[in-house]
């Protein structure tokens, strides 16, 4: 749980799947690790030490990539999902939308334990837009 953001859980789960321009392209996870990714975060919301139900919880693939020059650090690739869940599940419970996001794995290692959440502040409003 982020400190500014006391009321959301971010489950994120970096790969090392080579990711492409989109959900289409490269090596993606497959279903067992979407499966995994839904399954932590009912963990979580079910959760009474910490009480998650007040909480809302996202679920996000981080996927490597080398950027090029004057690219962006992270990018949308999109969201998948399990197909047995209905519209309304899918409304009313935001973690069941796996967020896939590609992070130039060198900025990453840069900000891995910077002194301020700049880098974790973009990947969770990243996840939130889309």
């Amino acid at each position: 749980i982020h400190p500014k953001r006391e009321d959301k859980i971010y489950v994120l789960d970096a790969k090392y799947y080579k990711a492409g321009a989109n959900l289409d392209d490269g090596n993606l996870p497959g279903g067992e690790s979407i499966l995994k990714q839904i399954v932590y975060a009912q963990k979580l919301e079910r959760n009474d030490k910490i009480k998650c139900t007040q909480h809302k919880i996202y679920n996000a693939f981080l996927l490597p990539y080398g950027m090029k020059e004057k690219e962006n650090s992270l990018v949308p690739l999109g969201s998948t999902s399990e197909d047995w869940y209905s519209e309304k599940e899918m409304c009313e419970n935001e973690f069941l939308k796996i967020k896939a996001i590609r992070v130039d794995t060198k900025t990453l290692m840069y900000n891995h334990k910077g002194a301020d959440d700049k880098m974790f502040d973009e990947i969770a409003d990243l996840i939130e837009r889309m």
